[in-house]
């Protein structure tokens, strides 16, 4: 079962029916800081109302008041502790299925990414991150990024927690032939940091090239073209490397991708060719 959460804050509610078809949610939270009796609350009522006109399968859309402040510590304890709540109120198979995906602005307020991250260090619950940010500010986007469409102007991308990056790395633990496949990935991508900020598809040429001139040898194509497979195929809520679906021959480093990468510091020292039939 898929919740999407949304706190309600500047402009994020114009983005929800965008987002709706990307995650198909079974239901929708939406929640602010705010008390029930202040006029926010009642304007949440509102778009909640319309929300149901406009998606009548839903099984529900509610409406939190968390009555708290945005200080981070108090806003991250009551919006981590609303979906504690929910889930404790959910039957047992639902419990084991559920997964509550955040809809968060570059303008939000911190404390919802903070009382995320402390769910997902802390909780079994399976949260998720997407944040939604304007390609028409000139001072804040990349120009490759910059599309000066006045109709399609916000881009939502999954932002990685903590349980995330885990997961992925013990994934990449027992699996010695991927991580060097990734190694290449990441360091392609180092090579030229722009290629990070274009988000640039690769072939398995390309990473190819990339391995021998760092290495000295030349990687068997079919060798490289199965670990990248595996890495595609690796669950929604880690995967490493996504296919490009107008090109299945392309791919492209996930955000997630990127973040471990770094952390796991794979390019410091490329690893060789032992284990890469494995």
């Amino acid at each position: 079962m898929r919740v999407l959460v949304v706190p309600l804050f500047g402009d994020s509610p114009a983005i929800i029916s965008e987002f709706m078809s990307k995650i198909e949610p079974d239901r929708i939270i939406l929640c602010h800081t705010s008390s029930i009796r202040d006029a926010a609350h009642h304007n949440a009522e509102k778009v909640r109302f319309m929300l149901e006109n406009k998606f009548s399968t839903l099984d529900e859309i509610s409406v939190i008041a968390l009555g708290c402040s945005e200080y981070p510590l108090s806003l991250g304890e009551a919006f981590s502790g609303m979906i504690v709540n929910d889930n404790k109120g959910l039957a047992d198979d639902e419990k084991k299925s559920a997964e509550y995906h955040t809809l968060i602005t570059q303008e939000s307020p911190m404390g919802y990414f903070f009382g995320l991250t402390m769910l997902s260090i802390l909780n079994p619950i399976r949260v998720y991150c997407h944040m939604s940010h304007t390609s028409l500010d000139i001072s804040r986007t990349h120009p490759t990024d910059f599309s000066g469409d006045l109709e399609r102007h916000h881009k939502i991308r999954r932002i990685p927690l903590f349980d995330q990056f885990d997961e992925a790395r013990e994934w990449l633990g027992s699996r010695p032939a991927c991580t060097r496949v990734f190694g290449w990935t990441v360091g392609w991508y180092d090579e030229d940091r722009t290629r990070y900020k274009e988000r640039m598809w690769f072939g398995t040429s390309k990473l190819m090239d990339f391995a021998s001139s760092v290495t000295g040898r030349v990687p068997k194509q079919s060798s490289v073209t199965t670990r990248i497979n595996d890495i595609v195929k690796m669950p929604e809520g880690i995967r490493l490397i996504e296919r490009n679906e107008e090109n299945r021959n392309q791919y492209r480093i996930t955000a997630l991708g990127r973040s471990v990468g770094w952390i796991m510091d794979l390019t410091k020292e490329y690893p060789g060719f032992a284990s890469i039939e494995e």
